[in-house]
């Protein structure tokens, strides 16, 4: 066993690290639950461009986003705890590594997402052709997507492992950031699938529940 093994393995390393993955997740998962609701939405008139200008301009937009972005930041901090932690298996590490480049690509684009109200004028003026429209556009329906199927492997791979949470609580997660997925993957385009965002706070829930037994779990 090499000098890094030991370090790694070493139980108060271990139980400090998942405190902190559990502390991470805690706040991940309150942030996201508060996120939803607080998110402005638009009256229903206009084209998308009205739509979105209506909610660029609500003073909730900022505040809503810090949270997002909260979020998303502590998702990846708890992921990348877990991932310090304890020794995972090959299907584990596996997930847990791209779930962390992904969760710090995601919070990048969630930083760009909060600051997007900046460019209301300009959308008003060029409508969607503008840099912020293209942007908030693929920003959702790529990026924020992909992380939400990250979380969704995460939730899948850490229930069956028992490494985050269990096979009891991961339909939560699992169906809370499928939901979100294909909300954020289409609302760019049609509204058929708006009315799953509010089911994607079940991912706060899941992160809740799994950042206590995270805590609380003895080695």
């Amino acid at each position: 066993m090499n000098a890094s093994t030991q370090v790694r393995t070493h139980p108060s390393r271990v139980r400090h690290l998942d405190r902190l993955a559990g502390i991470f997740l805690i706040v991940a998962g309150i942030t996201f639950f508060l996120y939803g609701p607080l998110h402005p939405g638009d009256s229903g008139e206009g084209s998308r461009v009205d739509a979105l200008i209506e909610m660029l301009e609500n003073p909730m937009w900022l505040p809503a986003h810090l949270l997002g972005l909260t979020s998303y930041a502590c998702f990846a901090a708890a992921v990348l705890a877990i991932r310090k932690g304890v020794t995972l298996d090959p299907m584990m590490s596996r997930v847990t590594g791209v779930v962390f480049a992904i969760g710090v690509a995601g919070t990048i684009a969630m930083l760009l997402h909060a600051l997007a109200f900046t460019g209301a004028d300009a959308i008003r003026a060029g409508g969607e052709g503008t840099f912020w429209y293209q942007l908030l556009t693929w920003n959702e329906s790529i990026v924020n997507a992909v992380w939400a199927l990250s979380i969704a492997a995460l939730v899948a791979a850490g229930g069956l492992t028992r490494t985050a949470g269990n096979r009891i609580i991961m339909p939560l997660g699992l169906v809370g950031a499928l939901a979100y997925a294909l909300a954020l993957a289409t609302i760019p385009f049609i509204d058929t699938f708006d009315a799953l965002f509010p089911v994607a706070s079940l991912i706060g829930i899941w992160a809740v529940v799994t950042g206590l037994m995270v805590m609380l779990r003895k080695h």
